[in-house]
């Protein structure tokens, strides 16, 4: 009776863990040329989500930023690069607390793309005068934090390499006012305002 209880509980939770991991399939982003230089950017998601949609150039200057109101499971745009010319851009798509990026480069009128990365946005808390960074690296190769404020540079860590990256910093020497705190990972800078 035992083994037949257990079994009919494992089958249940068997259906239960498939039925939710397809509806939890995660969202994808597709880019492709749809003319000479302009980029079809296509979102999809199984579940309707808010979310933003960034495209940036080499130097970190944000070209194009799309914010929904509503969820959507579905977004469609064309990116038109041809008054910007030659050059590589990122294009990222966060959603909560992760994000979809991708390196596109542009050159000679065409359009190549790089394979999507599935990234985690880092988390981070001021706890007094600690500043608290959660983040999940699932590249596994170095990640930094630099603090800004009016584009001077006042602090830099290297937070390693690891999958999980769990740190505190010290931040009473700081004064009072607003800092840009910058996480870079292989593929991005994750910017923050910190207000202490």
């Amino acid at each position: 009776m035992k083994t037949r209880l257990t079994l009919l509980t494992m089958l249940v939770l068997f259906v239960v863990a498939t039925v939710y991991a397809g509806d939890t399939e995660l969202p994808k982003m597709n880019i492709s040329q749809a003319g000479d230089e302009i980029a079809l950017l296509a979102f999809n998601s199984s579940v309707p989500k808010t979310f933003e949609v960034t495209v940036t150039d080499e130097s970190n200057s944000i070209i194009y930023f799309h914010k929904t109101e509503k969820k959507k499971a579905d977004f469609k745009e064309n990116i038109d690069f041809s008054a910007l010319g030659d050059g590589t851009y990122c294009i990222c798509i966060n959603y909560g607390n992760q994000s979809l990026n991708n390196k596109i480069m542009v050159s000679d009128h065409k359009i190549t793309t790089s394979t999507v990365q599935h990234l985690y946005e880092p988390y981070m808390k001021l706890d007094d005068d600690n500043l608290n960074v959660s983040f999940l690296n699932t590249p596994q190769k170095r990640v930094y934090l630099n603090i800004y404020q009016n584009d001077e540079h006042l602090q830099g860590f290297n937070l390693g390499k690891k999958l999980e990256i769990q740190k505190c910093f010290d931040i009473s020497n700081l004064s009072s006012g607003e800092y840009q705190v910058v996480v870079t990972d292989d593929f991005k800078d994750h910017i923050f305002t910190l207000r202490k």
